[in-house]
């Protein structure tokens, strides 16, 4: 897996919104509202606070230890991680 690494940081700048990668270098956008941008991103801004935190719930998924958590927990937990990583 080889995503854009994070953190990922939520903003709004003269009502364009971004996600960008301030750990890749500064102005580095994974994704932005303009037209130019993308065909089709968010309406709501708890989605994109939502897509900023991607990276971070999937470390903090990996970082469950097995025995923390009931079966039934583990399974959800490696079904998550495994569509996040394509599988």
């Amino acid at each position: 897996m080889s995503h854009t690494p994070g953190p990922w940081v939520f903003s709004e700048s003269d009502s364009t919104r971004y996600i960008s990668t301030p750990s890749v270098g500064p102005h580095t956008n994974i994704m932005g509202d303009t037209d130019s941008d993308y065909p089709w991103t968010p309406d709501k801004d708890d989605d994109w606070r939502l897509i900023a935190a991607a990276p971070d719930m999937l470390a903090a998924l990996k970082s469950i230890d097995r025995l923390e958590v009931s079966s039934n927990t583990w399974r959800r937990i490696q079904s998550a991680i495994a569509k996040a990583e394509g599988k």
